[in-house]
């Protein structure tokens, strides 16, 4: 007998909005809270997905199979990478953070099942987060001087700007409710300024990057009423003068001039021995390691062998030995060659950001009930994007762990909330 899909309220349900709620204010400030919270939805969803007949879950799962295959397909890349893999250690430790690609695919089909919506207590989470942030960053930056973060400063500054993103994002959300719409503009202000004195560089770009989404989106809301040229007007006035603020600061000032000098000096020929360029040259290291199997790459976790070799060799002028390159892209570049590569952007943010912005996002009226998922979920792909140039979050539990399951519940809501008939619903 075929088991149908109840869109009745479950046990669990209170369970899975509590662990939401939590996301925000945990996921940069305890070791492993992020990874315990994805396992958890995980195993709550795993039974009652796998209780369903197959043909339920196909039935779910065809409307978007170009998605979930992609999301496979990364998963089956790297398990091909055990083939030419050396070190086995470290390929099952980058294996195990692409395995939750998997775990995305069935959270997804649960909440879909059971009609499970989680974008708002994701979204209320961020106000008490905000201030925590903010508070950490504060007590440890020695009179406001450069913080070192709560339990790893990357992480930390690396949150920190994505919950200025999405607390930015709630904004307009809740537009029409004032004392809304000033919670969160006080929180993304404190998260900003968490990220900022966390000295994360590339969580300054990305926050950067998903803060001018965000003005995008409600430029585009009130064009009707300032006109286009009003919006362009008013979008540069406010990018120049938000530029020029964050200019003023000791530590962005300080460290971005740096980073413009180690360029510099890393093109004119130099060898500079500073993080931004000790990056250029690990770069430079997975290109030569790439160019030995371009399509299939050296082996999945390689990258640290590889590097030694290179610098064994002198084929690298590397000093200093990491085991990571630094930069999703060229990791995967190097170690999963082109075919790896081109899934993760296809799998992970090509096909969701046209998920997510194939309607009620970019429009002038935001009247749509996807609206809020739709645009976290932009900000999830413009954030994480950019958050890959500098590392390869992908080798971190926690920060995967936070990628695929909000990716998951955003993805999901689209769909539970969509409409048939102008809006899109389980096919869109």
């Amino acid at each position: 007998m075929q088991t149908s899909i109840s869109s009745a309220p479950r046990a669990v349900d209170p369970i899975l909005i509590v662990a939401m709620f939590l996301l925000p204010s945990t996921m940069g400030l305890i070791g492993g809270a992020a990874s315990g919270i994805f396992i958890l939805v995980f195993l709550l969803s795993l039974p009652n997905v796998l209780l369903n007949a197959p043909v339920q879950i196909s039935r779910l799962a065809r409307p978007h199979i170009v998605q979930v295959f992609l999301l496979l397909a990364i998963v089956g890349i790297a398990g091909l990478g055990l083939i030419n893999t050396t070190d086995t250690q470290q390929y099952w430790s980058r294996f195990e953070r692409l395995a939750r690609a998997l775990g995305c695919i069935l959270i997804f089909l649960y909440f879909v099942g059971y009609k499970v919506s989680l974008t708002r207590a994701f979204e209320l989470g961020l106000l008490p987060a905000s201030a925590f942030v903010f508070i950490v960053s504060l007590q440890q930056s020695r009179s406001f001087g450069w913080a070192e973060g709560a339990y790893n400063t990357i992480l930390f500054g690396d949150f920190s700007a994505y919950l200025a993103c999405a607390a930015a994002a709630g904004m307009l959300s809740y537009r029409g409710r004032p004392a809304m719409v000033l919670a969160f503009f006080l929180g993304a202000v404190m998260s900003v300024n968490a990220s900022i004195l966390s000295g994360t560089r590339g969580a300054w770009v990305a926050m950067y990057l998903g803060l001018s989404l965000v003005l995008v989106v409600w430029l585009l809301s009130i064009r009707h009423k300032v006109g286009l040229a009003g919006a362009v007007a008013l979008g540069a006035s406010i990018l120049t003068s938000a530029t020029w603020l964050l200019t003023l600061h000791p530590i962005v000032s300080s460290r971005t001039n740096d980073a413009i000098a180690t360029f510099m000096q890393f093109f004119s020929g130099g060898d500079p021995n500073t993080s931004v360029g000790q990056r250029l040259q690990m770069w430079q290291a997975a290109t030569k390691i790439w160019a030995t199997n371009p399509l299939l790459g050296s082996g999945l976790g390689d990258y640290s062998i590889d590097l030694a070799s290179l610098m064994k060799t002198g084929a690298s002028s590397m000093t200093a030995h990491f085991g990571e390159a630094h930069s999703l892209y060229f990791e995967f570049l190097s170690t999963t060659g082109l075919l790896g590569l081109a899934m993760i952007v296809l799998g992970l943010f090509v096909m969701p950001a046209y998920i997510f912005a194939r309607s009620g996002v970019f429009s002038e009226k935001h009247q749509s009930p996807t609206f809020s998922a739709r645009l976290h979920g932009l900000i999830l792909i413009v954030v994480f994007f950019s958050f890959g140039l500098t590392q390869n979050w992908l080798g971190r539990s926690s920060i995967s762990s936070v990628f695929f399951l909000c990716l998951a519940v955003f993805w999901a809501d689209v769909v539970v909330k969509g409409k048939p008939g102008g809006e899109p619903g389980p096919g869109a």
